[in-house]
C-alpha cells in the first residue's frame, strides 16, 4: 500500500512537467514540419521539372497553415495558380494545439506565396501578382515566428524560421 501511495505521489508531482515538455514539442514538432515541407517543395521542384508553391495563409481557425501546391509547368509566373481543391501536402498549426496550449505561426501581412522553380530559383509574391525576387523591401526571404502561447501570452522557446531566396528553408538560430 506504501509503495502505491509512492507511485501516486511522484506521478501527481510529475505530471505538469510532462506536460510542460509535450506542449514545447508541439511548437518544436511545428517548426521542423514548416522546414520540411518547405525543403521537400523545393527538392519536388527539382527532381519532377515543375514549379511547386509553398501557400501561407492564416486558415480557418486563424492559427495558421502552410499548403504546397504542384504547377503544370516549370515556372512560377507561367501559369495561373488556382489554390483550390486538396493541396500536395499541408501543414495546421490547429492540428498541434492539444487542450489549453496554443501553437501559433505568424508571418507578416498579407499572406505568402513561395514559389521554388526546377533551375533552383525561389521567388515569392504577396496578393496575387507576379512572383519577384523580392517584395516590399524584403530581399532575403520570408520569415515565420512559431510560438507557443497560453492565454495569449508567448511561452517558451519563440522559434524562428526562413524560407531565402534562393537556399533552403531553415530555423534561425
Amino acid at each position: 500500500m506504501i509503495v502505491v501511495a509512492l507511485v501516486t505521489v511522484g506521478a501527481s508531482l510529475a505530471a505538469p512537467k510532462v506536460a510542460l515538455v509535450m506542449a514545447n514539442r508541439r511548437a518544436s514538432d511545428l517548426a521542423s514540419d514548416s522546414i520540411r515541407l518547405g525543403r521537400l517543395a523545393r527538392a519536388n521542384a527539382i527532381s519532377s521539372g515543375r514549379a511547386y508553391v509553398v501557400r501561407y495563409d492564416a486558415g480557418d481557425d486563424s492559427n495558421g497553415r502552410l499548403r504546397m501546391w504542384r504547377g503544370t509547368n516549370n515556372g512560377c509566373n507561367l501559369q495561373t495558380w488556382s489554390f483550390t481543391g486538396t493541396p500536395v501536402e499541408q501543414v495546421e498549426a490547429e492540428t498541434y494545439n492539444i487542450g489549453g496550449t496554443h501553437v501559433v505561426s505568424v508571418t507578416p501581412d498579407p499572406d505568402v506565396d513561395i514559389c521554388y522553380e526546377p533551375s533552383g530559383a525561389v521567388m515569392m509574391r504577396s496578393g496575387s501578382g507576379r512572383f519577384l525576387w523580392s517584395v516590399a523591401g524584403v530581399t532575403t526571404g520570408v520569415i515565420f515566428n512559431v510560438d507557443r502561447t497560453v492565454g495569449g501570452v508567448i511561452k517558451g522557446v519563440s522559434r524562428r524560421i526562413v524560407f531565402p531566396l534562393g537556399g533552403t528553408a531553415r530555423l534561425l538560430k
